[in-house]
């Protein structure tokens, strides 16, 4: 098949594409031989955001949030499927073999990725960014056996964030900085990092999460690449047909965390499990200073995990 013809069935799917150098890859096959031991390329997919609305927090409306990547359904289903479609078209027309494809759930450095295949440019919050598009992206991954010329896909991704640092300026937990002009994320000061992180926070990390259910989006929102024309364009297309949340129930949440069930497993904010959602819940009320669902939230003294248990204490006091 040809190279031109497959990439137009790549833009139609709504993806961008870009190729790893061949001395990167031989570097790579070294240290993740599993995925890549007899690749030929690796190719590297950007998949832009959908524009979807935030979900509403029954009686709480939309005074929590939801991060615009967790809103519709899990981004990982639907990227490797479109990858599936992708690579059965390059395959079917020629002697080229799928060898893995991975999306997230992975140990390869897909950022660094991205931008080694040209995709984009690591910007001052530590996200890659591409031009066109801007930072609103997931990313996906596909090896195969036969060889693609680099040349045959190639982008100028040219940014200037040092002229901005809007998103530094914005954090509020000052996470981002630069060392030696080297963009850094402190992971303990990142709200986003914050709601997914396992156990007992600082009680200033509480207070810095806010009403941020699940991940935080100010550093991208301030970005001016996300807020070109075009770039919101392409997200408001990609919404198209893609599945999305209309709300996020707060009694279900605690109810099935108490009977032992789960819940939004479509969705990809899901991956930390019940426990860790009731605690980010409980965060938000308590800041936040919510009573509304007082009463559900007392069930939660059945409980026996000790995050609960000091997470309800706090809530009880406020």
């Amino acid at each position: 098949m040809k190279i031109n013809n497959w990439l137009e069935k790549v833009k139609s799917a709504g993806l961008k594409v870009g190729i790893l150098p061949e001395n990167l890859l031989i570097k790579y096959k070294r240290d993740y031989s599993r995925q890549l031991k007899d690749a030929g390329s690796l190719l590297v997919f950007l998949q832009p955001y959908p524009e979807l609305m935030p979900p509403i927090f029954g009686e709480l409306g939309y005074k929590i949030k939801l991060s615009k990547y967790a809103r519709g359904e899990d981004y990982h289903n639907i990227l490797k499927k479109k990858i599936k479609t992708l690579a059965n078209v390059f395959t079917t027309n020629s002697d080229t073999e799928l060898l893995w494809i991975g999306v997230d759930s992975h140990d390869l450095p897909e950022k660094k990725l991205a931008y080694e295949a040209g995709l984009g440019e690591i910007g001052y919050n530590t996200l890659l960014i591409n031009s066109e598009i801007g930072s609103y992206s997931y990313i996906g991954l596909m090896a195969i056996n036969s060889k693609v010329k680099a040349d045959k896909i190639k982008y100028e991704n040219i940014i200037d964030c040092e002229s901005c640092q809007l998103c530094q300026k914005h954090c509020p937990g000052n996470a981002l900085y630069l060392i030696d002009r080297v963009p850094q994320l402190n992971k303990d000061n990142c709200i986003s990092y914050l709601t997914q992180k396992k156990g007992i926070l600082g009680s200033w990390q509480d207070k810095l999460i806010k009403n941020n259910f699940w991940g935080c989006d100010i550093c991208q929102q301030v970005c001016p690449y996300n807020n070109t024309k075009s770039a919101k364009n392409i997200r408001n297309k990609a919404a198209k047909g893609w599945p999305g949340l209309k709300e996020i129930d707060p009694e279900k949440i605690i109810n099935s965390f108490i009977n032992k069930k789960n819940l939004y497993n479509e969705f990809a904010f899901s991956w930390r499990g019940n426990r860790i959602l009731v605690r980010n819940l409980l965060i938000n009320m308590s800041n936040m200073k919510y009573k509304q669902y007082y009463k559900n939230i007392q069930k939660l003294k059945v409980s026996n995990s000790p995050i609960i248990e000091h997470y309800l204490s706090i809530y009880n006091k406020t």
